[in-house]
C-alpha cells in the first residue's frame, strides 16, 4: 500500500556531523522521509514556513537565533497555520537543565546527544500521526 502522504523533517544544528547523523537515523526509519536542515535557527524558520514539516528536531545551541528564540518563531507560525509541529530539543545538556529553562515550554519532548536509534524510533512512535506513520512500515 502506497502511503497517502510522505513525511518531511526538519533538523536544525549548527554541526553538520550532527545533521548527518539526524539524517541517517530519519532515512533508517523512515527511508522515504523528506528530510530538510538548517545550520542556523533563523534558516531553519524560513525552512519551515516554506516547507510541509511534520516533525522539528532543534537544537539548543545556535549561532544568530538561539533554539529556544527559534522554537517560539515556529510556534507562533503554528498558531496562524492552526497546527501544532512538535519540536524536539536536542541537547548535551541534561533534561533537568533544560527544564529549569522557562523558554523550554516551546519544545515539546527532549534529546541528550548523541542521539540513539531507540530514541528517534520513540519520537516517531510518539509524535506522528497513524497516517503519516504508514509511510515508515
Amino acid at each position: 500500500m502506497f502511503p497517502k502522504q510522505n513525511i518531511h523533517i526538519l533538523a536544525i544544528d549548527d554541526d553538520p556531523v550532527n545533521l548527518f547523523l539526524i539524517e541517517k537515523l530519519v532515512k533508517k526509519i523512515c527511508p522515504d522521509a523528506k528530510f530538510l536542515s538548517s545550520r542556523n535557527g533563523e534558516d531553519g524558520i524560513n525552512q519551515f514556513k516554506n516547507n510541509k514539516v511534520d516533525l522539528v528536531f532543534l537544537d539548543i545551541q545556535l549561532p544568530t537565533i538561539d533554539g529556544y528564540q527559534t522554537a517560539r518563531e515556529i510556534r507562533q507560525n503554528n498558531t496562524t497555520t492552526g497546527q501544532r509541529t512538535p519540536i524536539i530539543a536536542l541537547s548535551g545538556y541534561a533534561e533537568e537543565e533544560l527544564k529549569m529553562n522557562g523558554d523550554a515550554q516551546s519544545m515539546d519532548y527532549y534529546l541528550r546527544k548523541p542521539i540513539k536509534i531507540q530514541s528517534m524510533e520513540h519520537i516517531f512512535t510518539k509524535f506522528l500521526t497513524e497516517e503519516i506513520k504508514e509511510c515508515c512500515q
